[in-house]
C-alpha cells in the first residue's frame, strides 16, 4: 500500500454551517462525507461550531485553505448553506473558480466542475441576477426618497443645529463667515447656507 499523500485534486472539502433549529450537523456531514468518499476523494471537514451574525470563522479558514490549494473540490448540501445572499454566493463561487477548486451542491444538483461546460453559464446568470437586484434596490430607494420628499419628509443627513441668531448678530457686527464658524463651532459652509436661507426668507416675506 502506497504511503504517498493524496494530491490536491483528490482532496475534497465538505462545509457544514451552523444550521437552524432542527437541523442535524452530524447527519449533513455524514451525507457529504459519503458522497466524497464514494468518488474516491480524501475528505477535509469544515464544520462551523458557533453561529455569528456577520462572521463565519470556519468558512474563512476553508476559503483560505482553498486559496492555498489545499483541496481541489468543495462539496456542500445546498447553495443556501454556502452563502447568505446571492452576491455573497457569486463572490464565493468566483473565488473558488479562480483558485481552481471544483464545486458541487448535492440537493441543487449543481456541478461546477471542469467536466461541466455549463459552469460558466451558471456564474454569468448569477452575475446578471446580482446586477439586476442592485439596480432594483437603487431604484426602490430613489423612489422611496422622492415619495417621502413629496410628503414633506426630510431625507438625508439631519440638519445641523447651531445658534442662528448669534450667527446673524456676528455677521451684522462685521465678522467674516470663517470667523463666525470658528466662534460658534460649526463648518463655514453651514453658516453661509443658513445666512443665505435667512436672507432669502426675509426678502420673500
Amino acid at each position: 500500500m502506497s504511503s504517498r499523500r493524496p494530491g490536491r485534486t483528490t482532496r475534497a472539502a465538505i462545509y457544514v454551517p451552523v444550521g437552524v433549529p432542527g437541523e442535524d450537523q452530524k447527519s449533513q456531514a455524514a451525507i457529504l462525507r459519503q458522497c466524497a468518499l464514494h468518488r474516491g476523494w480524501t475528505v477535509l471537514e469544515y464544520r462551523e461550531r458557533t453561529a455569528r451574525a456577520k462572521t463565519r470563522p470556519v468558512f474563512s479558514q476553508m476559503m483560505a485553505a482553498a486559496k492555498r490549494r489545499r483541496f481541489g473540490t468543495l462539496v456542500v448540501l445546498s447553495l443556501d448553506r454556502l452563502a447568505r445572499s446571492i452576491p455573497e454566493l457569486l463572490a464565493t463561487l468566483t473565488s473558488l473558480k479562480s483558485y481552481g477548486v471544483q464545486f458541487f451542491s448535492l440537493d441543487d444538483r449543481i456541478n461546477l466542475g471542469e467536466d461541466n461546460p455549463d459552469a460558466g453559464t451558471f456564474l454569468q446568470a448569477l452575475r446578471v441576477l446580482v446586477q439586476t437586484e442592485t439596480r432594483m434596490n437603487i431604484r426602490n430607494v430613489r423612489e422611496g426618497v422622492a415619495r417621502a420628499q413629496r410628503q414633506g419628509v426630510h431625507c438625508g443627513r439631519p440638519a445641523r443645529s447651531f445658534p442662528r441668531a448669534e450667527a446673524r448678530q456676528l455677521r451684522q457686527e462685521g465678522l467674516s463667515i470663517p470667523a463666525i464658524a470658528a466662534r460658534i463651532g460649526v463648518p463655514a459652509t453651514t453658516v453661509a447656507r443658513a445666512l443665505r436661507a435667512d436672507q432669502s426668507s426675509e426678502t420673500n416675506s
